[in-house]
């Protein structure tokens, strides 16, 4: 028998944790919406060096705290303080990953002239 065909085997008899490709994660009667229930956010810093950094949270005082903390984002580090300086409400995660993507996309510019509208 191979490796593989083994550790099959070993995962279907222990069914209790199996879990067919696929299968989500989440209980059949969705008792899990904590991630669904919260508010997102897009952001934007001002680093101590004039920079811009943008992110995404669900929340807005615990992120600005971990940054300004050290134990946000490497590239805001070695840039504090930071100061949060825009934010936009977002529909759900995905929905401010792709709004942090395009922000992220636009030139400094473009994201004073959004930061100002």
């Amino acid at each position: 028998m191979t490796v593989k065909l083994i550790y099959n085997m070993l995962r279907k008899e222990d069914s209790s944790r199996y879990r067919p490709p696929g299968a989500s994660r989440r209980p059949a009667d969705g008792a899990d919406r904590s991630m669904e229930e919260k508010t997102w956010w897009v952001y934007i810093l001002r680093c101590a060096d004039g920079s811009l950094y943008c992110g995404v949270t669900n929340d807005r005082a615990r992120r600005l705290r971990q940054h300004n903390d050290g134990t946000g984002a490497r590239y805001t580090r070695s840039r504090r303080p930071v100061e949060m300086i825009w934010s936009e409400e977002a529909e759900d995660r995905p929905a401010a990953l792709r709004r942090e993507a395009a922000i992220k996309a636009l030139s400094r510019a473009e994201k004073i002239k959004l930061i100002n509208l």
